[in-house]
């Protein structure tokens, strides 16, 4: 042992009523200011005496020495201001000692406390003469004196005494049963009459029987007492009978001899003097002092018992203190029994006259007074049992104390959020109260305290518990602040363990902890993280899966692997995977959840790669997760579980151009949409929304593209697009954001010119530019052919192309169709195209119809179409009298289109034609007109709707040529061969060509 151990305690510093010395000289300070001020207002107020020789002059007069003012005006001034700086000095004087004093102030302070010490010494001196006085006086009733052996043994011997004379009294006869069964009744009359007429019953005295000429006041769980009268008079005392407890356990009479003795003499006294007030009083306190016996005996037993070791009493006047749990580290655990004085007032506030004394129970834990152990701990003092109050007060304890726990458990999110269940058992019995911790999905320990040690147990038994118990039982505070971190970190190792051990069985294999680097830890994984896994699917190269655990719960992570020494073998960037439970709880690591993971890690891998890919493109993107509205091939009727996602600005990806106004909104979402079983190729969705309605885009619903997914109501656009995992489709989406713009770009063209799409993609499109063609055939019937088709195409890569059905009458102009198609800038092209379609089509009818029936023709006439240009056509008739038709296409004004129709080298050709067909071109030139066309002298000019009307004259006026000329062929062969070989006379008449034309 030290010799430091050996001293004894300090002596008390004493610090009550200290001022610094600074307080005391600012306020003398202000002392000396306030009075000087009130000296010298007095004095202003003090009388003045006149001048001795009468001046009365303003002028100053200097005094000299022994020639001043001796008034006594003067002189009291002079006084007053004398005692005042007098007492000033003096105080002065004081402060300048206190602060020299200050100077020493530690030692003068050692100086007072040894006085305060020495001070109480004496008076512990005093009080214990007191005491030891007071106590040989209270001693002296208690000493017993000797016995009278001579009285004793006269009065044995001969039955007199001559210390106490017979005094003659002649003894009464003996009372018949009768005379006591009538005494006793008149008795039981008189104490009736007085208890209700004339007696204060106390409240605690209201239950009461009045039986064999004695009352009975009856406490419940207290004590009986039997009492009498010896008087008619309502002012006469009671007197003590009978005195029995009525509490178990205890004797059922009261005990006999000295102790009897004591108490009759005692209730009589106090009867007497209070009372059944007092009477009630007096036993009230013997009773409550002999129930702390009781229970300190029953405490004894028990320490002698299983609580054996475990428990220390102590009996402090009329408390018990009963200290438990003494092997635990720490400070001490107990509970007090004591008898305190009753409440002095009321729930309403009004004093209490006489307060009632009551045991009261107090419990402290580690120190500390548990106040709500009295509350919840029933005493059952008609029944003592000092093993049942500490079983309530154990089982209040280790709840308190569990309860305690869960809530520094609830402290973690984990358990906060109800992802991880604690349920507390609370219990009468203290062996079943129990805190149910779930550490993971499957595995779920219970927490126990043993009411006798105080020691934790975990249930059930398992090896890696051992080094937790230690822990908790080595704590000195049993509470949250400590408890709970170590059962969390009992947790974090559980389900490290747990989920090592099946991944190992779905081909997760651990990394190699050997190259794992603390720094790279710190770095890759965020802080608070109490435990990790690193994990390497197979046939990942570059690419691990972490797993941390937390106050938050599970975190798995997808690591990007960094080159060292040409290989894989550093920690690079982490991203986390948020994959959690359908059900909100814990996750369960299942074959399906780690399949499931792995999936999540391959998504993940994918985002990673395209966000990298885009940030080194300078395209601005955002991380986030978003559930797929559409699956490869339709609509989904319910959303699927949110996915990584990136957000892409519109502007960003696709440049609108000409484009007025934006096709899609400001974003467009890129996820994935599936995962192949060996997790080496990803199908990414591409989803945007359109910012306006796009012609015919209805369309697209019918799914003649399965990568491409369209809602027309909502309007959702949704492309699928195939990649191998971490390889990136920026340049992909690219190129389908661009085919999207071209596409809605033609669109609107076609709806400009009312020509209605039948089939539409990304890449594609077919529209019926002519609902029916009509020709004349040689039957001249009206029939109709199917509505004329044509195929837009425009893949990436390629140029545009149209295309036309075999029997389409724009086959013949279709070369020139595409060069325009693709000379003009985005939709330019085309919108020229379709107004070329739509202004030939006529034409291109009428000359399908002319050569169809001239296919069909059986004579000699031969009809050429060749074509100059889209706009340039050239008509050529190949007879006796060829002509040369021009049919070019013109702009009168900015948006009106007109044909030109001529016959080349007119009208000097005329002169070589004969009369009738001359006549015929020129009535059609220079006098002919019907719908929509009208001759111009050297040539006609026809709108759209009347080229065909044009071209179909000319054909009829060049029909009939041939026709009359083949006529007066065959009339010219016919005479000759009549002249040379004896035909017959006259020739025919010629046709009219005007006339068939009219």
């Amino acid at each position: 042992m030290s010799p430091a151990s050996d001293l004894p305690p300090e002596i008390e510093h004493i610090t009550v009523g200290y001022q610094p010395v600074s307080t005391l000289i600012s306020r003398l300070c202000q002392g000396t200011f306030n009075d000087l001020r009130d000296v010298i207002n007095a004095m202003a107020e003090m009388p003045v005496a006149p001048p001795r020789n009468g001046v009365t002059s303003g002028h100053h007069h200097i005094a000299v020495n022994g020639s001043g003012d001796d008034s006594p005006a003067n002189v009291g001034k002079k006084m007053r201001l004398m005692k005042f700086a007098q007492d000033r000095r003096a105080q002065f004087i004081k402060a300048l000692v206190l602060t020299q004093w200050s100077r020493q102030s530690a030692e003068v302070s050692k100086v007072i406390d040894l006085k305060v010490w020495l001070d109480r010494q004496r008076s512990y001196y005093d009080e214990a003469w007191y005491w030891l006085g007071d106590m040989k006086r209270s001693l002296a009733p208690a000493k017993m004196p000797n016995p009278d052996l001579k009285t004793a043994l006269e009065a044995l011997s001969t039955g007199k005494s001559r210390e106490y004379p017979d005094l003659g009294y002649i003894a009464p006869k003996p009372l018949t049963p009768q005379e006591i069964l009538k005494a006793l009744r008149n008795i039981n009359v008189l104490l009736s009459l007085r208890l209700n007429l004339h007696e204060t019953i106390p409240p605690t005295f209201k239950n009461y029987d009045i039986h064999d000429g004695r009352v009975t006041f009856k406490i419940a769980g207290e004590f009986e007492i039997d009492l009498s009268i010896a008087d008619e008079d309502p002012k006469s005392q009671f007197f003590f009978i009978d005195f029995r407890f009525s509490f178990w356990p205890s004797s059922v009479e009261a005990p006999s001899g000295r102790i009897r003795d004591e108490i009759e003499a005692k209730v009589n006294t106090i009867l007497q003097k209070d009372g059944l007030l007092g009477c009630y009083k007096f036993l009230h306190e013997l009773v409550l002092t002999h129930k702390i016996n009781t229970l300190r005996r029953q405490a004894f037993d028990m320490s002698r018992g299983k609580w054996s070791e475990t428990l220390k009493l102590e009996l402090l006047h009329r408390t018990l203190v009963v200290q438990y749990w003494v092997g635990r580290p720490g400070k001490k655990n107990w509970i007090e029994l004591s008898i305190v004085s009753g409440d002095k007032k009321d729930l309403a506030g009004r004093v209490i006259a006489n307060p009632i004394s009551r045991i009261v129970l107090r419990g402290f834990f580690q120190g500390k007074e548990f106040k709500e152990l009295s509350s919840n701990v029933s005493l059952h003092l008609h029944h003592l049992n000092m093993e049942h109050i500490m079983e309530q007060t154990m089982a209040n304890q280790i709840s308190m104390r569990l309860s305690e726990i869960r809530h520094g458990l609830l402290q973690f999110p984990l358990y906060a959020q109800g992802r991880l269940a604690l349920q507390q058992i609370v219990a009468e019995k203290p062996d079943d109260c129990a805190l149910k911790i779930q550490l993971t999905a499957s595995i779920t320990v219970t927490l126990k305290i043993n009411p006798q040690t105080g020691r934790f147990a975990l249930q059930p038994t398992w090896g890696i518990f051992g080094w937790v118990e230690r822990e908790l039982n080595a704590i000195q505070t049993i509470g949250a602040t400590d408890a709970a971190p170590t059962l969390f970190r009992l947790r974090c190792h559980v389900t490290i363990e747990e989920f090592e051990g099946r991944a190992v069985s779905v081909g997760l294999d651990r990394w190699g902890e050997f190259r794992i680097r603390r720094e790279d830890i710190h770095r890759v994984f965020p802080r608070g993280s109490m435990n990790f896994a690193i994990f390497q699917p197979m046939g990942w190269k570059r690419w691990v899966l972490g797993m941390t655990v937390s106050g938050r719960g599970d975190a798995w992570w997808v690591i990007e692997l960094r080159e060292e020494d040409g290989s894989p073998r550093r920690l690079g960037g982490s991203h986390q995977i948020p994959i959690e439970s359908s059900t909100g709880s814990i996750i369960n690591p299942t074959y399906d959840f780690l399949t499931r993971l792995c999936t999540r890690a391959a998504e993940f891998v994918t985002m990673f790669v395209n966000a990298r890919e885009l940030t080194q493109v300078g395209i601005k993107h955002t991380l986030g997760n978003r559930p797929s509205r559409f699956h490869r091939g339709g609509l989904l009727r319910r959303r699927r579980r949110t996915r990584p996602s990136l957000r892409i600005p519109f502007k960003d990806v696709v440049l609108t151009g000409r484009i007025q106004k934006p096709w899609a909104k400001s974003s467009i979402n890129i996820a994935c949409q599936n995962i192949s079983y060996d997790f080496r190729s990803v199908t990414m969705s591409v989803e945007t929304q359109l910012q306006r309605q796009i012609p015919y885009m209805g369309l697209m619903e019918s799914g003649h593209d399965e990568d491409v997914v369209y809602n027309n109501r909502s309007g959702l656009l949704g492309i699928s697009i195939d990649s191998r995992l971490g390889q990136p489709i920026v340049g992909i989406l690219k190129e389908r954001m661009y085919r999207f713009q071209r596409l809605f770009s033609f669109l609107d063209v076609l709806r400009r010119y009312n020509l209605a799409p039948e089939m539409i993609s990304p890449g594609r499109i077919m529209f019926v530019y002519s609902e029916q063609h009509e020709y004349r055939p040689q039957q001249q019937q009206q029939q109709q052919q199917p509505r004329l088709l044509a195929e837009l195409s425009f893949y990436s890569g390629c140029p545009l192309e149209i295309r036309f059905r075999r029997n389409n009458p724009h086959q013949r102009i279709l070369d020139f169709l595409n060069k325009i198609l693709n000379d003009g800038q985005g939709s330019t092209g085309l919108e020229r195209t379709v107004l070329l379609l739509q202004i030939t089509l006529p034409l291109m009818n009428v000359l399908d119809e002319i050569q169809e029936v001239r296919e069909d023709a059986e004579d000699d006439l031969e009809v050429l179409v060749m074509v100059r240009g889209p706009g340039q056509y050239q008509l050529w008739y190949q007879g006796h009298h060829p002509c040369n038709v021009t049919i070019e296409l013109r702009r009168r004004r900015r948006e009106v289109m007109e044909w030109y129709v001529g016959l080349e080298n007119w009208p000097s050709v005329a002169a070589s034609f004969p009369v009738t067909l001359t006549e015929g071109w020129r009535r059609l030139l220079e006098e002919g007109s019907g719908d929509g066309w009208v001759g111009m002298r050297t040539g006609i000019v026809a709108q759209v709707n009347g080229i065909a009307d044009v071209i179909r004259r000319i054909n009829r006026l060049m029909m009939d040529h041939w026709s009359v000329e083949e006529a007066a062929t065959a009339t010219t062969t016919t005479t000759t061969m009549m002249e040379t070989g004896g035909g017959g006379g006259g020739g025919a008449a010629p046709v009219d060509v005007i006339t068939v034309l009219d």
